[in-house]
């Protein structure tokens, strides 16, 4: 799981100010992750002029979580509808600048034109409350558009419904849409509760193997995809 640290940060406005179209005629799902892997960028699964990043680099993945990710939701892609747009904002580690940069590519994900699903295996404790305004905004913005916004649940092992404090996850309770989905995992790790409404297994999926609610958040994405598939 990619935690995002609890930072106080002055934000500066997404260059990307308005929607835009990504060149590619396909669905669009959008991983906002740790990049992707440079072996992936070529694949078929992924969109024309697909990779974006925060950090203002060239997006290739330096933790391999998000190639991790990434591979669990094309799994059984159908590459001819669907497209994975990569969204990197972090790198490894806290840089001091996660939450600024996280916001940023929640706003880049709203603005995408043709958006069908965006999977967020990340989360942590809430943000400066300056800035949760902003993050909200966004995920409203993808959820009228009429896309899936799928989350993490975190891995804590904690009641959500006694103290929901990982967040994307806990702004189910504000947010209420259907294609708004916190997805938990079968491990003893994986946080619960009622916002919590689906469960996959998590466990030693995707390459390289990773386990968490990452990786089962990803995993409902994949069926989601396959099931508007058919």
């Amino acid at each position: 799981m990619v935690k995002i640290a609890i930072l106080a940060l002055f934000l500066s406005i997404p260059s990307y100010a308005k929607d835009f179209t990504i060149p590619d005629k396909r669905k669009i799902i959008a991983v906002i992750d740790t990049g992707v892997a440079k072996y992936q960028v070529n694949k078929k699964y992924m969109c024309k002029g697909g990779v974006f990043s925060s950090l203002k680099d060239d997006g290739i993945a330096t933790h391999p979580h998000g190639p991790n990710v990434i591979s669990i939701i094309h799994k059984n892609l159908d590459s001819n509808k669907y497209c994975i747009v990569s969204i990197k904002f972090l790198n490894t580690g806290n840089d001091g600048s996660n939450m600024k940069n996280f916001i940023w590519s929640v706003k880049l994900a709203s603005r995408i034109k043709n958006l069908f699903l965006v999977n967020i295996s990340a989360g942590g404790a809430i943000a400066d409350e300056s800035e949760i305004k902003l993050e909200i905004d966004g995920y409203r913005k993808i959820l009228k558009k009429g896309a899936y916004l799928v989350v993490a649940a975190g891995n804590d092992h904690n009641d959500l419904d006694k103290q929901c404090n990982f967040f994307p996850a806990c702004y189910k309770n504000e947010i209420k849409n259907d294609k708004f989905i916190v997805v938990g995992s079968m491990l003893y790790s994986s946080n619960y509760g009622s916002i919590v409404k689906a469960i996959n297994s998590g466990n030693n999926v995707g390459f390289p193997p990773m386990n968490g609610t990452s990786q089962a958040a990803a995993q409902e994405s994949s069926k989601i995809l396959n099931k508007e598939g058919i």
